[in-house]
């Protein structure tokens, strides 16, 4: 097969395909926008909202302090808002940033730093925790003041591995995922007239799961998307079969790796 054909089969591989999102709804927009220009039809089933903990007293003692750290690090777009919405709230606005070196866990929590005017000094080749704790590391953050501003249910492996490495850790949770749920039989019939699901983080897959109830009420035929590793190993953790994990841990590499999918196995 020519490379322009296997081009053009991968291009309308998605055309008329029911896709399930996952996603909180604020944060579908992008991935909705590509299934659409793929020709697929998402389906949005948001498993979890964000709750800001912005009446956190926590929280607020460390935006006040914010110029006594040397990082500060972000792990989601969700973290970004929310930490610059109260500190607008609070009104520090003007305390000095640019002495603060910031780093974060991929391309989209980077531009949503950007649009704040932020400057990233590090951001992974790879994005999952473990890679961004690498590149950490790979500064020599000993002795050095680290502000983690994540969910509340955030894995503990960069906290842990940055004091470990000697450097002083802060960790605040900035939101809380907040779980939806859904009736057991809607969920059924709803799969049942799908052709995929996505899931974008491990809380995604719980929370779905905690309404679904047993994993064997997925449909065979069903093609179940994960946006990495880490919610890769959450979902097969759980019971559930993985069809897709993304190379690149983005929205665009997840369609990208479901169009592929549709090619080989439809």
């Amino acid at each position: 097969m020519s490379r322009k054909s296997t081009n053009t089969k991968i291009a309308g591989a998605l055309i008329g395909k029911k896709i399930v999102i996952t996603r909180p709804n604020h944060q579908a927009n992008s991935l909705v926008k590509l299934l659409e220009s793929s020709g697929a039809v998402p389906i949005l089933l948001p498993t979890i909202e964000i709750n800001p903990n912005v009446a956190s007293s926590e929280l607020d003692a460390e935006l006040n302090a914010l110029g006594s750290y040397d990082w500060v690090v972000f792990t989601s777009v969700n973290g970004v808002k929310i930490f610059f919405d109260r500190l607008r709230q609070l009104g520090l606005e003007e305390v000095p940033l640019s002495r603060l070196k910031f780093a974060c866990i991929g391309p989209s929590t980077k531009s949503a730093l950007e649009s704040y005017g932020i400057r990233v000094d590090v951001m992974p080749d790879s994005y999952i925790a473990e890679a961004l704790l690498q590149a950490l590391l790979d500064r020599d953050v000993s002795g050095q003041r680290i502000l983690l501003a994540r969910a509340d249910s955030a894995r503990p492996v960069l906290r842990k591995g940055l004091e470990a490495a000697g450097a002083i850790v802060r960790e605040v949770p900035i939101y809380r995922t907040i779980p939806v749920k859904y009736d057991r039989e809607y969920l059924k019939d709803l799969l049942a007239q799908s052709n995929a699901i996505t899931f974008t983080s491990s809380s995604t897959v719980k929370h779905f799961l905690d309404s679904l109830g047993d994993p064997s009420y997925l449909p065979q035929s069903l093609c179940v998307a994960c946006i990495g590793p880490i919610t890769a190993d959450t979902a097969k953790e759980l019971g559930l079969r993985v069809d897709v994990v993304a190379n690149v841990y983005t929205v665009e590499g997840l369609v990208k790796a479901i169009e592929k999918w549709f090619v080989e196995y439809s």
